[in-house]
């Protein structure tokens, strides 16, 4: 799909009204140079011709009223068709992707089509819409060639036709550099996310900070060659069709007058279309550039949408009469779950699994097993968040298929290793202010942050900080099942016995279940009914 193919699928009726006032315009600009030539043809000394005059400023407040209704309404469409596109990837997202789908397509490449690619389309459209206008402005020029001189008309049409043939040629040379340049920045992004995610490590060493700066700057240099190689081309083609279009003119004035003899008295009118069509000739040619690199930013952008419509996933739709049914669960059990990762080669990398494991609703289980044991893929397994290649997951005896996946999901609220935090309580509609209050207070952050209308006023501070802002979000949401991974991990020893002693029995009471991620002593394993180790990508019980 090009740029014109998505202003046909994304609009219609203002689509035909643009053209309408195109066509109006590029008519009015070629009237302007009718004018101008019977003017000059019988202007004298004396008076000036009225009827041409008063036409001329007609013609000149109908183009100028119809670009200025032209841009402004192009911008909108075409701003408006990339809020639409941005609307949908957002919902698909959303919707339709699963965890472990956005880890093969890369954040790197959404935020840049999403972004980057999405705002050089709507840069581009103006650029598009002035070589459009100019070019509609030029086939009124040429018609209008005709009804002075037939062999200036095909003269002029198999020169530039040639111009523009052997550009567009020239441009297929150079589409491979912009799809270069393309890649680069999604590579360079996502270094660039490395950098400032990683920002404390990189301080901690200068060897490594030495390298991802080098990196950096092999990267954004390969980009940089990529535009610059871009650029020459692109002007090398410009210059290229613009001389063609100057040897128009000399053939006009110095070749054709040798061969027909009529030809000589309209030379001067000839001449005059001619220098009059050059500029929005070479407006069609700088628009060229930008139709291809927005073709180029809609395919990439239109092709993670195809990514998205092509996951073999059915989007959970939630119900609250069946996640009420979840909802008094007794027990939850696992039976053979396994997982596995595979690299580009599609050789396996890592497993975990086979797993049987149940749940039972008020229980609080801890989980422990060394880094790389399987922990987390444990977690996403038994959340939902990770389809299990072999194996299912019952609630009271209820398989959770496709149906109730997403209504398994809202059983669980988690604060992950690699939680992220909102500074809004998205998805709460309704709150308690001194509930918020009081927890803020519970968690001794009086002083680090407030609340007002749904938003923390401040969320940059420590880890150990934002997970105590996580742990009050995740007790809001008052879910069945709590899972804290290495939640005490950032805190000091005295909110970690807080944690231990007092909060998960508190949220104990309350007959929530609660799956504890520790790498803490033995000590705290008392609050646990049951201690369960991962090691290996395998599950085992272990006494307390």
């Amino acid at each position: 799909m090009n740029f014109l193919d998505l202003l046909k699928a994304e609009t219609r009726d203002v689509r035909n009204t643009l053209l309408v006032y195109m066509f109006i315009s590029g008519l009015s600009n070629a009237m302007i140079l009718f004018v101008i030539n019977g003017a000059a043809a019988t202007v004298t000394f004396a008076e000036i011709n009225t009827r041409l005059f008063i036409m001329f400023l007609i013609v000149i407040s109908i183009y100028i009223l119809t670009q200025q209704y032209i841009f402004k309404k192009a911008s909108a469409i075409v701003d408006q068709i990339i809020q639409k596109i941005r609307a949908r990837l957002t919902e698909k997202i959303i919707k339709r992707a699963e965890l472990v789908d956005l880890d093969k397509i890369g954040n790197s490449r959404i935020y840049n089509h999403m972004t980057h690619q999405a705002s050089e389309v709507s840069t581009y459209s103006n650029e598009i819409t002035a070589a459009i206008q100019s070019f509609i402005m030029v086939v009124f020029s040429v018609l209008y060639l005709g009804t002075i001189s037939i062999e200036a008309l095909i003269v002029t049409i198999v020169v530039v036709a040639m111009g523009i043939l052997v550009y567009l040629g020239l441009e297929q040379k150079i589409i491979p550099y912009i799809n270069k340049y393309n890649d680069s920045e999604v590579k360079l992004f996502s270094i660039l996310s490395h950098l400032l995610g990683g920002f404390k490590e990189i301080k901690l060493s200068h060897e490594r900070g030495r390298d991802i700066q080098q990196h950096i700057d092999d990267v954004s240099k390969e980009a940089m060659n990529n535009s610059i190689t871009t650029k020459i081309m692109y002007s090398n083609a410009y210059i290229f069709a613009q001389t063609f279009f100057y040897v128009l003119v000399g053939i006009m004035v110095f070749i054709l007058p040798r061969f027909f003899e009529i030809y000589t008295m309209s030379v001067t009118q000839i001449t005059a279309v001619i220098l009059f069509i050059i500029g929005p000739l070479s407006s069609v040619v700088a628009g060229i550039p930008a139709y291809t690199r927005s073709n180029i930013a809609i395919q990439n952008i239109l092709k993670l949408e195809a990514e998205l419509d092509n996951l073999k996933v059915d989007p959970p739709q939630f119900n609250t009469s069946r996640f009420n049914k979840l909802k008094d669960f007794k027990e939850i059990s696992f039976s053979q779950l396994e997982f596995d990762y595979y690299d580009n080669n599609k050789d396996k990398t890592f497993g975990i699994g086979p797993i049987d494991f149940t749940i039972k609703k008020g229980e609080t289980i801890f989980l422990i097993g060394g880094n790389g044991s399987g922990k987390s893929t444990f977690l996403k397994l038994i959340t939902a968040l990770y389809k299990p290649a072999k194996g299912e997951i019952k609630v009271d005896n209820k398989v959770v298929n496709s149906q109730y996946l997403q209504e398994y999901r809202e059983l669980y609220s988690a604060i992950f290793a690699d939680f992220h935090l909102f500074d809004k309580l998205y998805g709460l509609d309704e709150w308690d202010n001194d509930k918020v209050e009081n927890y803020i207070e519970e968690m001794e952050l009086m002083e680090k942050t407030s609340f007002q209308d749904g938003v923390f006023s401040n969320i940059n501070l420590s880890t150990g900080q934002r997970k105590r802002i996580a742990m009050i979000v995740s007790r809001l949401e008052d879910r069945e099942i709590y899972i804290f991974d290495e939640w005490a991990a950032e805190q000091d020893p005295e909110f970690r016995q807080y944690y231990y002693y007092t909060l998960l029995p508190k949220l104990k009471s309350e007959n929530k279940t609660l799956i504890i991620v520790s790498h803490d002593d033995s000590q705290f394993f008392s609050t646990a009914d049951r201690v369960i180790k991962m090691e290996h990508g395998k599950l085992f019980e272990i006494t307390k």
